[in-house]
């Protein structure tokens, strides 16, 4: 972004439509990671690198890795070997049979195309298949932070929202990369999800729980694809259904998990990221008081759309107490 600040950590900018200066950069580098799962338009950029790379490696002076972030929408044809348990995990065991969902046939590819790039004298190559990225300024679920935040009176939720989506905290995800970095594990291919089998109800009503009004809008999914605001390869992802277990992180990496139980059970913890790293202030709140018929309702229906607010109807709340009971 050429409009944030430079972070401290960060000693150079280098312009991905130059070629020779890309190389050079990444010759000088220990590790080099790119990230298909978040940018499909990387895909070829991956591609380029990763067999430039390979046929320069007898020139490199030092070690390299290479990692791949990827996606589990690779996996989401691949059938559970016994396919009357509904309740069956797939693994990272099972990656040579993995199915990827159809729009995610090139993420394949580049998978393949990774592993394959790997020797072991002086270029290891990895690939992480990361769950859905949750936390901190949020991207694939940041529509429902911000519908919730704005006072949206219902999220929706597309489908009957059965469908479970594997997740991964943005931060539990560098613990990964790191590990990788730092082990040189001999396994190539690491599944990157927290131990949560949320599906997209849950998620959706937890945002809205903690966040919102608490209601929740089911859409059809035909009805979904109609909103030209969500694009057709977020869509895919929302509406995922996989169960899939990420056994090698689990049981071979050391990880200070910051939402090991996945994003529901740590929904206050996401909030308060999403509101710290979106420097959102606290909501206001106005209480409006008069005698009758001087425009309370009227002036409060315009501020509670000025300053994205819930308006608070005094008659609504007695009526909605009363049918409780």
């Amino acid at each position: 972004n050429p409009l944030s600040s430079k972070p401290i950590w960060l000693t150079k900018v280098v312009e991905p439509n130059s070629a020779d200066e890309l190389l050079s950069a990444m010759k000088a580098s220990d590790v080099i990671i790119y990230d298909i799962g978040e940018d499909s338009n990387a895909l070829d950029q991956t591609l380029w690198a990763v067999t430039t790379l390979k046929n320069e490696a007898y020139t490199f002076e030092m070690p390299k890795i290479f990692i791949c972030l990827s996606t589990i929408m690779t996996w989401v044809k691949t059938k559970p070997l016994d396919l009357d348990d509904h309740e069956l995990s797939i693994s990272e065991e099972d990656f040579r049979r993995r199915i990827p969902h159809p729009n995610f046939q090139s993420h394949l590819q580049v998978e393949k195309c990774v592993i394959g790039s790997s020797n072991k004298e002086n270029f290891l190559t990895y690939v992480l298949a990361c769950g859905l990225v949750y936390g901190h300024e949020e991207n694939i679920f940041h529509y429902l932070f911000k519908d919730a935040w704005l006072c949206k009176q219902t999220l929706n939720c597309y489908g009957n929202g059965r469908n479970v989506i594997p997740t991964i905290h943005i931060k539990d995800l560098a613990s990964v990369i790191l590990n990788v970095i730092d082990r040189k594990p001999t396994t190539r291919y690491i599944v990157a999800v927290d131990n949560s089998y949320n599906t997209l109800r849950e998620i959706v009503k937890s945002i809205s729980h903690y966040l919102g009004t608490g209601k929740v809008n089911y859409m059809t999914k035909e009805d979904a694809l109609l909103d030209e605001s969500l694009p057709q390869s977020e869509y895919d992802k929302i509406v995922v259904h996989l169960r899939i277990e990420g056994v090698y992180v689990k049981e071979q990496m050391n990880i200070e998990w910051v939402a090991m139980s996945g994003m529901v059970d740590n929904m206050k913890k996401m909030i308060k990221e999403f509101k710290e790293y979106r420097q959102l202030s606290k909501p206001i709140k106005i209480c409006i008081l008069g005698p009758p018929a001087v425009g309370k309702s009227k002036i409060t229906d315009q501020l509670a759309e000025y300053y994205h607010v819930h308006h608070i109807k005094i008659g609504e709340v007695i009526s909605d107490a009363v049918a409780s009971l």
